[in-house]
């Protein structure tokens, strides 16, 4: 067995943080999945992602490289419904790891 893989009786590590921000924000962008994208839409549900991702996390450093991660990954969401957006979302979430 390749030392590299996880053997297959252990579970798979947890997704970083900045992973589940998104995938939280693409949750709450799916409860309505034909509205347009906007600023307001996609801005509340990763403002309520991160409220409920990030504030237990104790440590501010790991809480900024988390935010600019996440950040740095979002995608433009213009033309797009709320359902595409998701899926693009939890798609880069996925790569984050």
């Amino acid at each position: 067995m390749d030392r590299s893989q996880p053997r297959p009786d252990q579970p798979s590590p947890p997704p970083s943080y900045a992973a589940q921000l998104l995938t939280v924000t693409a949750r709450i962008l799916e409860l309505m999945p034909d509205a347009v994208a906007n600023p307001q839409l996609v801005n509340a549900a990763y403002s309520i992602a991160t409220d409920a991702i990030l504030t237990p996390v104790p440590a501010e450093a790991v809480v900024q490289d988390s935010t600019q991660r996440a950040e740095h990954a979002l995608q433009p969401y213009g033309g797009l419904v709320c359902g595409e957006y998701a899926a693009r979302l939890r798609a880069t979430a996925a790569r984050l790891g």
